[in-house]
């Protein structure tokens, strides 16, 4: 081999690159990729807006219920049983309970029933349903509605084994039964709290302070004396609801004759309305209405809302709602440029040149019956990357002023994601809902939002220009 030879290098062959490593390495390269933009990647909730209305409801009240309730006594002292649920509108002579000194009267019943009859159709649909009352009233929180619907199930199967009986008197011989009818008809009530006999015109504002407020509620089985009350009756649908007022509400209901009141249940009811002082000198409100006072029977202080006008706008998120700030000058100092399709506003330069800074630019809507976005007259609010505090501009025209940026205002917003970024949309509340986790904005600010728009429905976190991901 000669020398030549020697000195040349053979390299080892590589074959042609695998079509598998390929497709390998380009799904790696994919692979990697959406694994940055995951990193990236916000995904954020969106709200759709639609134009809602919404009862223009006030703060929420607490008034007391005050009734025509007609007390009766227990003719004899012993034990008490019950045919009558709370509630229930009886009629004239129809037997209400009994007092007996060995209280067996209800044992007696059900011995004389024992195995022998068995109950109409209509007497097991009424004990069905105070059942079915029982377990719908029924609160882990207050053990009170235990003992209530208890009694209520009690009375309703003593009251049907009573209507089965016929002649009750003739069975219940050599007892010392004591029966109580009814001498008028009404909503009977079987508790008490010294409030029967108080009217709105006697009361002052301790009543309100409810942690001092009791009560005392009969059963079945309970000891009276002779005198004591038994139960009461309210002859009617009839009541008033009181409640403490403000100033303010003074101001604005003091003249109306009527007002409509959203109550705690979710009734909308009208009643007639009256003002006037209570004994120590407070303002006090008198609804009185002609219907539903057998819906709160078991009441006697209620939550409630007056209900004053109904409003229409945009209902959004208040979690939707973030607030920016911007330099507030007078209209004069914004002006048109990139062509005149640019609102911003404009400095000068040492040599005298303008330059023109395009900004985000809120006017004060003037339309007429509008509300104002910003308060005062001729003024605008202005928003832009290169405008800070100090910064001197200028108005247009030929006699041109200057002035430097420097008051800022805050203004509430939300960000409109139609188009995959954010844009600020300033609003105007105009109350808020009686869902107090939204809030209804005007739908006649310019520049704000419309029909249709989608928000964040989590404002906080975001910017301006931000590219969205759902």
């Amino acid at each position: 081999m000669s020398d030549e030879e020697k000195r040349i290098l053979k390299l080892p062959k590589h074959g042609p690159v695998s079509f598998v490593l390929v497709i390998f390495a380009m799904v790696a390269v994919y692979f990697l990729v959406q694994g940055i933009i995951l990193l990236n990647h916000h995904s954020i909730q969106i709200y759709d807006v639609n134009v809602a209305s919404d009862d223009n409801a006030a703060a929420l009240h607490k008034g007391i219920i005050l009734r025509n309730e007609v007390t009766v006594e227990s003719p004899a002292k012993g034990y008490l049983s019950y045919y009558t649920m709370n509630g229930e509108w009886v009629s004239k002579e129809r037997l209400i309970c009994s007092v007996d000194q060995n209280g067996n009267v209800e044992e007696k019943l059900r011995m004389l029933f024992y195995g022998h009859s068995t109950l109409t159709q209509s007497a097991r649909q009424k004990i069905q349903a105070a059942i079915r009352n029982a377990v719908e009233s029924y609160d882990n929180l207050n053990f009170d509605t235990v003992f209530r619907a208890k009694g209520d199930v009690e009375a309703s199967v003593l009251n049907a084994l009573i209507n089965e009986s016929g002649d009750l008197s003739s069975k219940l011989v050599g007892m010392s039964y004591v029966p109580c009818y009814s001498g008028e008809t009404g909503f009977f009530m079987n508790w008490f709290d010294g409030f029967e006999n108080v009217s709105a015109e006697n009361l002052d504002s301790s009543v309100f302070l409810t942690e001092n407020y009791s009560r005392t509620e009969l059963r079945g089985g309970n000891v009276v004396n002779e005198g004591e009350p038994v139960y009461k009756l309210a002859p009617d649908n009839r009541f008033t609801l009181s409640f403490l007022m403000s100033d303010a509400e003074i101001a604005s209901y003091g003249t109306k004759k009527t007002l409509s009141v959203r109550m705690e249940d979710g009734l909308e009811i009208t009643g007639s309305f009256s003002l006037k002082k209570t004994a120590d000198g407070k303002n006090l409100g008198i609804l009185t209405f002609l219907k539903y006072g057998g819906n709160y029977l078991s009441e006697r202080f209620r939550s409630f809302r007056i209900l004053d006008k109904t409003v229409s706008g945009f209902k959004i998120p208040e979690s939707s709602i973030v607030t920016k700030s911007f330099f507030v000058v007078p209209e004069r100092f914004v002006s048109q440029g990139g062509g005149g399709n640019q609102w911003g506003v404009s400095t000068k330069n040492a040599d005298g040149s303008t330059v023109f800074h395009p900004a985000t630019v809120y006017f004060r809507d003037t339309t007429e019956n509008a509300p104002n976005f910003i308060i005062g007259e001729g003024v605008a609010y202005v928003m832009g990357e290169d405008l800070y505090a100090g910064m001197e501009i200028q108005s247009s025209g030929d006699m041109a002023e200057t002035m430097k940026l420097g008051v800022k205002a805050s203004v509430e917003g939300c960000f409109q994601v139609n188009n995959g970024y954010c844009i600020f949309k300033p609003i105007v509340r105009i109350q808020n809902s009686i869902d107090t986790s939204y809030v209804i904005v005007s739908d006649r600010v310019k520049g704000s939002l419309k029909s249709y728009d989608r928000i964040v429905l989590y404002g906080e976190g975001h910017e301006e220009n931000e590219i969205i991901f759902e």
